[in-house]
């Protein structure tokens, strides 16, 4: 079995942008489980667990997916609260190209026979998880020093989820 979902990966000017940001949080956080500088991506839809022979149709998918090279920009922090510590995330300005895209991978996600997440997308890109950040640490005054990343998005990734050596690894596929 494999976990899969799609994905847009960023460069390493990008991630190097994105570690900046997580590095000033780890000064201000009591505990939090960073995502790692190469897992760092924008989730387009999650799969789940699918058997090697079923994985066909969705590699197909990434490898045939048309994309019309858009920009894309990563601008403000935000927070999903929860009991065991909150999801710290950088947000993505609406953007047409992107919910389009969001909508296609989803259309063609169901005809090739797989369950489709039914929640409003929100694209964000995960920076931490289980954050609890010190009380005197004003997160919204720190997202409006950030100054947003654009980037050139070209391609949308299978990717695949694994543990190794006890780090959760992702690898893309398609």
């Amino acid at each position: 079995m494999m976990r899969l979902f799609y994905a847009v990966n960023f460069d390493d000017i990008v991630k190097k942008r994105l570690s900046d940001i997580q590095n000033a949080l780890r000064a201000q956080a009591t505990r939090g489980n960073f995502t790692l500088v190469d897992n760092l991506h924008l989730t387009l839809a999650f799969i789940g667990e699918v058997t090697q022979d079923r994985s066909g149709p969705l590699r197909q998918i990434a490898e045939t997916l048309k994309i019309t090279p858009f920009e894309l920009k990563l601008q403000g922090l935000g927070r999903f609260r929860r009991d065991g510590g909150d999801i710290l995330w950088v947000g993505i300005e609406e953007n047409k190209s992107l919910a389009s895209i969001y909508n296609k991978l989803g259309g063609q996600i169901a005809e090739a026979g797989f369950t489709v997440e039914k929640r409003k997308f929100t694209p964000h890109l995960t920076l931490i998880r289980e954050a609890r950040l010190r009380p005197e640490f004003d997160l919204t005054a720190f997202s409006g020093q950030l100054e947003p990343i654009v980037t050139s998005i070209s391609k949308i990734s299978l990717m695949k989820s694994e543990r190794s050596q006890g780090r959760l690894t992702y690898t893309e596929i398609a």
